[in-house]
């Protein structure tokens, strides 16, 4: 590719001619600089959350501006019809940043987002009405996109990179406070300005067949012939192996491996998109082998995806997670079957059926939002019933303790409602009139709300609730403090002395250590106390969890603000404890 230098009045000329082009866009984009300006020089809690709003806004509307400006130079939509479809998506995109709230957001907005900006993105890669039919203009046409989006992101990183240091400079050399502020807004500025207007002024026009031809870079060539095809290939032995693994132990595979057939399977169905103009090329003769045998080599994969959802579903339900986890092996299941069948593979199937799963997937009732709930709904009201926890459509207090892993599933299911805004629909069966929490919709269960690191484990948590301890403090010698995290993995063991008393605490055993300067040692494992706590079933109850040990040598009293672990086959395990310690020699 030869580069041509240019003079200020061309640039001038250029930057004029994309403006006009994409006015609307870079109206929007000015709209974005000035909303980020003003957060970054002024600073107004209160305005917040309504910048990131706009934010979220412009993010999802800016993909769909160019792609209404493609369909018309593609002479999909006349003058007229664009104006109506960018004044149908403005309006649109206004009605999204009126839904959101001024508040941090949970996780349903931040997941709707997610999937507005895929499938806006998504479009941009559809509006090219020639490479419908085309696949050869097709890749030219976003090969000359991808080298300007690599050469807008060069352009950006060295005006960043250049301003901040020569600014930097001057305020350290003279001795001033003057930039101190002014490479984040140069950083707005080439982000929201400089950096877009340069890549939309190398969009060819579809219009042109002259501006696409011949964009095929050597370096995208070596990449995707030398790198990408050889590391996917690599890719496809490590799953097949981990396939043999499973058919020889005969087990079910893990709810991982979705995520990592999926990745290879985008990261082969890329390397099929960038080597597609070198297939034939006959220094490169193993992509015609990777290119005509990809898609049936993924078949037994498609099965090992298949059972691990659906393994996964049946443990845990649908969430939106899954849901879409899903909808992408349905989707690969399609795009492997239309490539085996169909000889003269049409490149713009692969985004455009993802369009039409990311839009189905945010319509009607089989949306993600709505089935996901449904199933949980249901997971929920079946494990209620099981237990005897709902009566005349009210909740009760559970008689008897519940299994570890129907408190896991409640909490985790409740938990999952609150984050996607579902939990309120759950009010008629709570007593309360207040707005329900996943520790509220628990507690009238009578059980403590069991946090999310502990669901995969039978875990523990002791604490001294909201209930006050008086303990007679008069006689003992020592009072100390000991605050332990073990996720640290620190076997630093902590220490606190007086007079002739002394603590040790070991992390490597969990266990605390009392002795004198008359050599008498007393010792109090972690394990007999959670033992102690088990057994007198003080999880559930909000009692203080103390614990009073007595020998020949001392008087201990043990206080615990928490203490918590797990228990598997190898014995009991610990995430941290807080306890405060009176001890008194005898």
């Amino acid at each position: 590719m030869k580069f041509k230098m240019l003079s200020v009045r061309e640039l001038t000329n250029r930057t004029r001619e994309t403006v006009s082009r994409f006015s609307l866009l870079s109206f929007f984009l000015c709209v974005g600089a000035v909303n980020h300006l003003y957060m970054d020089i002024y600073h107004e809690d209160t305005l917040k959350y309504a910048s990131r709003n706009i934010f979220m806004s412009l993010l999802v509307l800016l993909p769909v501006l160019y792609s209404i400006r493609l369909l018309y130079e593609s002479m999909w939509i006349g003058k007229r019809a664009k104006s109506v479809v960018d004044g149908v998506f403005v309006i649109a995109a206004g009605f999204y940043f009126y839904c959101l709230p001024d508040q941090p957001l949970i996780p349903l907005y931040w997941s709707r987002f997610a999937v507005f900006f895929i499938s806006s993105v998504l479009l941009c890669f559809v509006c090219v009405k020639k490479g419908a039919g085309d696949d050869d203009y097709y890749w030219h046409f976003h090969a000359a996109l991808f080298v300007r989006l690599v050469i807008t992101w060069l352009y950006t990183l060295v005006i960043i990179a250049g301003t901040s240091v020569a600014l930097g400079a001057i305020d350290i050399l003279f001795k001033t406070d003057l930039f101190r502020h002014d490479e984040t807004r140069i950083l707005i500025v080439t982000l929201w300005i400089f950096a877009p207007i340069f890549f939309l002024s190398g969009v060819p026009n579809s219009r042109s067949s002259e501006e696409v031809a011949g964009h095929g870079p050597g370096w995208l060539k070596n990449i995707g012939v030398y790198v990408m095809v050889p590391l996917t290939t690599v890719y496809l032995g490590i799953l097949y192996a981990y396939g043999g693994k499973i058919l020889f132990q005969w087990q079910l595979p893990e709810g991982t491996v979705s995520y990592l057939v999926l990745s290879f399977a985008a990261f082969g169905i890329v390397s099929l998109l960038i080597i597609f103009p070198f297939q034939k090329d006959e220094n490169a003769k193993w992509c015609q082998w990777f290119s005509r045998y990809f898609y049936f080599f993924q078949i037994p994969l498609l099965f090992l995806l298949f059972v691990a959802i659906f393994e996964r579903v049946l443990a845990y339900g649908i969430t939106f997670r899954r849901y879409y986890v899903l909808a992408l092996a349905i989707w690969l299941l399609f795009i492997t079957v239309f490539m085996i069948i169909r000889k003269s593979r049409n490149l713009i199937v692969i985004p455009l059926s993802l369009l039409v799963i990311a839009m189905l997937s945010i319509l009607g009732p089989w949306s993600s939002f709505n089935v996901s709930y449904m199933n949980q709904k249901d997971r929920l009201l079946k494990l209620l019933d099981t237990n005897n926890l709902i009566q005349n459509g009210k909740l009760v207090l559970a008689k008897e303790p519940l299994p570890f892993k129907d408190k896991t599933d409640i909490s985790s299911i409740v938990m999952y409602l609150h984050d996607y805004g579902k939990l309120q629909t759950l009010a008629s069966l709570t007593t309360s009139r207040k707005a329900i929490t996943p520790e509220s919709f628990t507690e009238e269960l009578g059980f403590e709300y069991v946090k999310s690191y502990n669901y995969e484990r039978n875990s523990f948590y002791y604490h001294c609730g909201n209930q006050s301890l008086v303990l007679p403090i008069e006689g003992y010698q020592l009072f100390a403090r000991f605050r332990e995290n073990f996720d640290a993995r620190s076997n630093k063991i902590s220490r606190v002395e007086k007079g002739d008393l002394l603590i040790e605490f070991f992390p490597e055993t969990a266990m605390f250590q009392f002795s004198d300067d008359e050599s008498h040692k007393s010792r109090i494992e972690l394990q007999q106390i959670a033992a102690y706590f088990k057994a007198a079933k003080t999880s559930n109850n909000g009692d203080c969890c103390s614990y009073l040990y007595q020998d020949g040598f001392f008087d201990i009293t043990c206080l615990f603000g928490n203490l918590s672990g797990w228990e598997d086959q190898n014995g009991t395990h610990f995430y941290a404890v807080d306890v405060d310690l009176l001890v008194k020699k005898r």
